[in-house]
């Protein structure tokens, strides 16, 4: 029994070895296990950067192809800025080209009205040379003279000719007026008629020729009759004649010539009214009103409570051509009433029926108002209603300066209705330089209140006649 105890059993060894062997080979397959996990998250580590890095290929691609089609698409834009370039260049050539045919144009307007004033000073002079009758009767008398002279001179060397026909002369018993005024008819006479022999007729018509020429001598070199003033009363300045106004029946727009300031039943302070009718009229000046509305309402009110000594015109700009005709929109200006007599009811009438359409010649409409003042104008001013700046290439400055430096000066005054800062600048300026003043106005009740107080100023200039 001790013997069987102290020798191990085999089997048991045995036993024990496999367990051994098994312990090894769990402890290498945990190893290997832990070996696979690492592995297995390695592996995910490397799918998720593949996976980052596809994406980020993907994505430079794209952005390749994206840079690619900007690229062409900034091209096209080049070539289309080029060609809106050459057509730029193309619009300021033909604008250059307009601007120089207008400064031509406005240069014969210039001269055409400087032959125009001279016409009508010497009309006006010629018209009181020939309103005194011993004036006419000397004009009338050296024309029969001079008519009797040369008649006279061409007949006496075919008188004495020999054979020198009767028929020539006329009649043997001419037709002679006995006045001076009818020197011209016998001096007509003396080649109609019968026909007569003999050169006695001639010889005659010669001899009462040369009476006439007498009777008209003597009447030229008689002294005209001069009336002296009496020594109590001292001559006037006013014209010599009250010129007569324009009927009721005649429309205020018609291209009747207007009466001179101071005479008659006519004010003595002249003023018109520029409206500018440009498209930016039609915004909003207050919450519910446009400026054109604003505005028309406005000169409603002027025209109702007008003073009676004020002459008034009405000129406009842009309301007649659209703002896509720049070149016929900068030229659509029109004087609607001539300054003159108040026609309340038709100047009302044509300031409601106004539209805003175009563009702002403000200095060529200073240009034209300056011809629409007569020449004896005791007071004339000009009120320029506008909400923006010159947009046809003048320069309002410059006629405004010289509107007031003429003689008789003529005023300009300016009313900035809801305009921005350069807007503001502008008119400002243009009333610096015509010797008015500015006003920036942004409501109805403003606009009322500031054109009722320029006309208190224009009409204070000028005495009461």
């Amino acid at each position: 029994m001790e013997s069987s105890s102290n020798n191990p059993d085999p089997l048991q060894a045995e036993v024990n070895v496999y367990a051994e062997q098994l312990r090894d080979t769990y402890r290498a397959l945990t190893n290997l296990r832990r070996e696979l996990i690492a592995a297995r998250r390695t592996l995910e580590e490397r799918t998720a950067e593949v996976e980052r890095l596809s994406r980020v290929l993907e994505a430079e691609h794209r952005s390749h192809a994206w840079q690619d089609q900007g690229q062409q698409q900034v091209k096209a834009a080049n070539s289309e800025l080029e060609a809106m370039r050459a057509k730029l260049s193309e619009v300021h050539s033909q604008q250059e080209q307009v601007e120089q045919l207008l400064s031509g144009y406005q240069q014969q307007a210039r001269a055409y009205a400087q032959d125009l004033n001279l016409l009508t000073r010497s009309t006006r002079r010629l018209y009181k040379t020939l309103s005194s009758a011993p004036a006419m009767l000397v004009l009338l008398a050296a024309v029969v003279f001079l008519l009797a002279w040369w008649l006279r001179g061409v007949l006496e060397p075919a008188i004495s000719q020999p054979g020198f026909p009767g028929a020539i002369i006329g009649s043997s018993q001419p037709v002679v007026g006995q006045s001076a005024g009818g020197g011209a008819a016998a001096g007509g006479s003396l080649l109609a008629g019968d026909s007569a022999p003999g050169s006695s007729s001639a010889k005659a018509g010669v001899a009462e020729l040369t009476r006439l020429c007498e009777c008209a001598t003597a009447v030229a070199v008689a002294p005209t009759p001069t009336i002296k003033p009496s020594p109590t009363q001292e001559p006037t300045a006013s014209p010599p004649a009250p010129t007569p106004t324009r009927p009721a029946s005649v429309p205020a727009t018609a291209d009747k010539p207007r009466v001179p300031a101071g005479v008659g039943p006519t004010g003595d302070v002249d003023v018109e009214i520029i409206l500018d009718l440009s498209g930016s009229m039609n915004q909003l000046a207050e919450p519910s009103k446009s400026k054109l509305a604003v505005a028309k309402n406005v000169i409603t009110k002027l025209i109702a409570g007008m003073p009676a000594r004020i002459n008034a015109g009405l000129r406009v700009f842009g309301h007649r051509v659209d703002e896509g005709q720049q070149v016929q929109s900068c030229q659509d200006i029109e004087l609607l009433h001539p300054v003159g007599p108040l026609n309340r009811a038709a100047l009302t009438e044509t300031v409601q029926s106004l539209q805003a359409k175009g563009w702002t010649p403000i200095a060529r409409s200073l240009e034209r108002a300056r011809l629409d003042f007569p020449a004896n104008s005791r007071g004339a001013a000009i009120i320029l209603v506008s909400d923006g700046v010159e947009s046809c290439g003048g320069n309002p400055v410059a006629v405004a300066a010289a509107m007031n430096n003429q003689q008789p000066p003529i005023s300009v005054h300016t009313i900035g209705l809801g305009v921005h800062q350069l807007g503001r600048a502008r008119l400002s300026e243009i009333a610096k330089a015509g010797g008015g003043q500015f006003v920036d106005v942004g409501s109805e009740q403003e606009l009322d209140q500031a054109v009722h107080a320029l006309l208190d100023i224009i009409a204070n200039r000028v005495p009461s006649s």
